[in-house]
């Protein structure tokens, strides 16, 4: 089924304090993820139209983000242009739920694009 684009319109307007370097959007549609400039991951209920929470990465800024299984969950990495150091090309397993890093995948010899 096609949607021409007349069609669409702005449902909710989130204001972040800085500029949005990726989403993501949960498979059931409730839930999207924003990775912003300053280092911060905010997850936001599209139903609700509110920012359920928001965690500060200044040590890892990441630059693409994308759920898991769990609408709380997510995989990040992060940008070596933005990062402290210029060798750090890892992805971490982050609980928004939680507000921490669970896992901590590393050993990647390059920066990671995205790929959809």
């Amino acid at each position: 089924m096609e949607f021409p684009i007349e069609t669409l319109e702005i449902c909710s307007i989130f204001h972040l304090d800085s500029y949005v370097l990726d989403s993501s959007i949960h498979e059931e549609g409730r839930y999207m993820a924003v990775c912003c400039e300053n280092g911060s991951i905010s997850l936001m209920n599209l139903l609700e139209n509110e920012i359920q929470t928001t965690i500060l990465m200044k040590d890892f800024p990441p630059c693409l983000v994308e759920f898991t299984h769990h609408e709380t969950s997510i995989l990040c990495s992060s940008s070596p242009l933005l990062s402290s150091s210029t060798n750090d090309h890892s992805i971490r397993y982050v609980s928004l739920h939680e507000n921490k890093i669970i896992r901590y995948f590393e050993g990647f010899s390059c920066f990671l694009k995205e790929e959809r």
